[in-house]
């Protein structure tokens, strides 16, 4: 890979934790510890660097005061114990050398890295003639981010210095060249196996895991405990943020829209400047801190064509700090951290959190889904933020819909596409989280003249006005949010308002006012539940649309470890055998093909032992007498009822004609040592024998404690367990790095290659919407033309006016291609072409110009 994008998903603080555990592990496991950073110093790659550096002098920091009351023979955590070696560059810097010569010279023998000197510190293990000479006290902590050939040619270089290390310890003479070779060749194939660990393409593994691990689903109440957590959840379309007004104004905006929104609903308001709200409110709402905060905005910049190409993250991180700072002031015994935020043009989604509740948190993710013009512009779209709090998984989705009052089935494929397309790693999509929260502009309509809406608002009949709510309707029909909830609305629509007033739009359009701005919940596991206890608006004045929160009480499972550990080892004994592999041993000289041999297995296999047998994989070896054919079975309860011989054995006593060829077959595969066997044969004659493939169950057992509950067993031997960096305390701020934890992510958005590609027969699409929506997308294009004419002045009349092919629209001369903004004017060209194409007629030869 050329170049990688680097998103760091995780701020400083939050990342912390995780850090802490695996350094602790590895201290107290192996002892010495030398990182070893393979990064490069340069591009996206030395963000990830900066980060790890960071995280580990945290880590040197934090750990001073427990390694001074320590009298360790290790006692050497210090920011020395970092190495940033750049392989590529150094790399660059010298020629015609292996990977292992370059390793060895530039970097183990080269003086200004202390790798020999550790070599020997760390030591290596040897024994012989049944004793121990010495021990190893220490190992390398590779880091790298995209493959394994840097890592690889690093270990195999310092394996080589630390096997001769050994062989000359025990005074070995041996080929240095014969043994580096060997040890070259392991370490190939031993990262081979890797990568396929990495890829997902490892060999069969053992199948009763997967089976333990959904049979402990089933049973979780046994081992988890429910605990509600309070989360606050505000949508706002901001109407590009710029009105002066919201300068004075955010610390009573936030008050009352994403914090003390309830309080404000009495006439009776707690502040002299506070701003009303009114809503819905449970009647069993109590007063308490948010556990978790998330903040939706949309059009928090202008939807211009300089933004989409190239987006403004000003007004997002002007918004974070103001959150902050309200944080600071309103919560002094409750420290807030942002978890996680990302921008796509319009569209801004932040979570923050409570910073005890950090080290709960894992497997954060973001992902943005663009839908404007067909799903190739980030005009529209959504942001989606996911995170694991203690065992429960919870997806925020902040979304800006289609446009237009008759555009539902529009916003309907909105919804459709990012639910499609949004992903996270590892594997998850959002459909598949225990909660998810859907805020934002969903844009959905009233579908009755504005008069009416009026009537109905000013006598409150909010439910009788719902009635002819679009998103209400499709809701009903199941055509979108299937299985999603909206809570009681009892507030007026929030769009569109006259900016500063109470009034509905007054311009000549006079936009039937709607409830556009919504959040909708699902929950898809019944043991966890969601309570809404508010959902209003804040009469906020500075935008065309009212902001929109809500207020839940969210069920959050959390896990007794050690109530697992025991439910783990009982089903794994209860469902023994592990590996559920059984070995068919058969005459290799059968006329069948091996799928006739395999159907006819499966029949028989369903027919005696019953169709809820669940087979899942087959394959087959063969020398040149027998023919193997091995089964995974789903688990250990399926193979022991296949294995039992009851009912084959009386099938032989009756039928007395199969007794000398079963003796003969018996005869055939005499020598069967220490193993369950058992022979057959099937309807067409062929004879069989079964064997289970037995492993050392306690041993197997053993590996899944280690893999599954790291902690439970120490695993390396004592001598080696030299360090302890003891218990994890949450680092001070000022420890930090950095007080804005999280960026927003990078302004320019480098894949709309594609994109631009597609506009052509995209402009075209959207003339045929403009007389529906508002004039939106003519306005959009004119904005991208006049941007084309501004900066694209390469652009003439005669390439204006050729009769290209669409192919030709989409290419850029070279000297366009090497000026100095060559990405933006690569846009713009090519935008200014194709409304060229759509917009300006072209030269006939019968046409006339004065």
């Amino acid at each position: 890979v050329a170049t990688h994008r680097i998103n760091i998903s995780r701020s400083e603080a939050l990342s912390y934790k995780a850090f802490f555990e695996h350094f602790k592990h590895l201290y107290c496991h192996y002892g010495r510890l030398l990182v070893i950073n393979l990064v490069e110093r340069r591009d996206h790659e030395k963000r990830i660097g900066n980060e790890y550096k960071n995280l580990f002098d945290l880590l040197v920091k934090t750990s001073r005061q427990t390694q001074n009351s320590q009298q360790s023979s290790v006692n050497h955590l210090n920011e020395r114990d970092f190495i940033w070696f750049d392989y590529h560059e150094q790399s660059r810097t010298i020629k015609n050398f292996t990977a292992e010569q370059f390793v060895q010279k530039l970097f183990i023998e080269n003086v200004n890295y202390p790798i020999k000197e550790r070599l020997h510190q760390q030591g290596f293990f040897t024994w012989m003639n049944g004793a121990k000479y010495s021990t190893q006290k220490g190992v390398f902590r590779m880091n790298c981010i995209d493959c394994l050939d840097r890592t690889n040619n690093v270990q195999l270089t310092i394996g080589s210095n630390v096997l001769f290390m050994q062989l000359q310890a025990l005074k070995k003479q041996c080929n240095s060249y014969y043994i580096s070779d060997g040890l070259r060749g392991m370490w190939v194939k031993n990262g081979d196996h890797i990568s396929r660990i990495y890829t997902g393409t490892g060999a069969l593994g053992q199948r009763t895991d997967g089976f333990i691990l959904n049979e402990l689903f089933k049973i979780r109440r046994n081992y988890t405990r429910k605990e509600k957590f309070r989360i606050s959840i505000g949508t706002w379309n901001i109407n590009g943020d710029k009105n002066p007004a919201l300068g004075h104004q955010y610390p009573s905006i936030l008050d009352a829209w994403l914090f003390h929104g309830p309080d404000n609903m009495s006439t009776n308001l707690r502040k002299p400047n506070a701003i009303q709200t009114n809503g819905y409110l449970a009647s069993d709402y109590e007063k308490s801190s948010p556990d978790i905060v998330a903040i939706g905005f949309q059009e928090i910049c202008d939807l211009t064509a300089s933004n989409i190409v190239s987006k403004s993250s000003s007004n997002a991180n002007r918004w974070v700090e103001n959150v902050e700072d309200y944080f600071k002031k309103n919560y002094q015994d409750t420290e807030y951290i942002l978890l996680g935020m990302d921008q796509l043009v319009g569209v801004c989604l932040a979570i923050f959190i409570r910073r005890d509740l950090a080290p709960y948190v894992k497997n954060v993710g973001i992902d943005t889904v663009k839908t404007g013009m067909g799903g190739t512009l980030g005009n529209k779209g959504c942001v989606a933020i996911r995170l694991v709090l203690h065992n429960t998984s919870i997806c925020f989705i902040c979304a800006h819909f289609t446009a237009g009052q008759n555009e539902y089935s529009e916003r309907n494929k909105d919804y459709k596409l990012m639910m499609e397309k949004l992903s996270f790693q590892p594997p998850s999509r959002a459909i598949w989280h225990d909660h998810i929260f859907f805020l934002g502009d969903f844009n959905y309509r009233l579908t009755i003249p504005r008069a009416q809406v009026e009537y109905f608002v000013r006598n409150g009949s909010y439910k009788e006005l719902l009635e002819y709510d679009q998103l209400k309707k499709e809701l009903q029909e199941k055509r979108v949010f299937r299985d999603f909830e909206e809570g009681e609305i009892r507030f007026p629509p929030t769009y569109k308002y006259d900016i500063g007033s109470d009034e509905y739009d007054t311009s000549e359009k006079a936009r039937t006012p709607s409830y556009t701005d919504r959040v909708l919940w699902r929950t898809t596991c019944p043991n966890i539940q969601i309570k809404q206890l508010y959902y209003g608006r804040a009469e906020v004045k500075t935008s065309d649309h009212r902001p929109v929160s809500s207020i839940f009480d969210a069920d959050v499972e959390i896990c007794d470890e050690k109530r697992l550990y025991e439910e783990y080892v009982q089903l794994y004994r209860r469902l023994s055998p592990s590996n559920a592999l059984i070995r068919y041993d058969m005459v290799a000289n059968s006329i069948q093909t091996k799928q006739q041999i395999i159907d006819e297995f499966d029949l028989y296999i369903k027919k005696r032992y019953g169709s809820d047998i669940s087979i899942v994989d087959r394959f087959f070896a063969s020398n040149q007498r027998y023919l193997s054919l091995y089964m995974f079975f789903e688990n250990g309860e399926h193979v022991r009822r296949v294995l039992e011989p009851r009912e084959d054995q009386v099938k032989y006593k009756q039928e007395q004609e199969y007794k000398i060829t079963l003796k003969e077959f018996k005869i055939r595969y005499a020598k069967i040592c220490g193993q369950r066997v058992y022979v057959t044969n099937l309807q067409s004659g062929i004879y069989f024998k079964k064997t289970l493939i037995d492993l050392n169950e306690d041993v197997a057992l053993a590996e899944r404690l280690i893999l599954f509950f790291t902690d439970v067993n120490q695993t390396m031997d004592p001598e080696t367990i030299n360090y302890d960096l003891g218990a994890y305390q949450q680092p001070a701020r000022e420890s930090l790095s950095t007080n804005q934890d999280i960026p927003v992510t990078s302004a320019v958005d480098h894949d709309d290659d594609s994109a631009i590609a597609n506009l052509s027969q995209l402009i075209h699409i959207n003339k045929h919407e403009q007389a529906k929506d508002d004039t939106e997308t003519d306005q959009f294009v004119k904005e991208l033309f006049t941007l084309c004419l501004l900066d694209s002045s390469y652009a003439s009349t005669r390439d204006l006016n050729q009769n290209d092919s669409t192919t030709d629209d989409l290419k850029t001369d070279d000297d366009t291609m090497n000026s100095p903004n060559s990405s933006n004017n690569k846009y713009r060209s090519q935008l200014l072409r194709l409304y060229a194409k759509q917009h300006i007629p072209h030269r006939s030869k019968n046409d006339n110009y004065k």
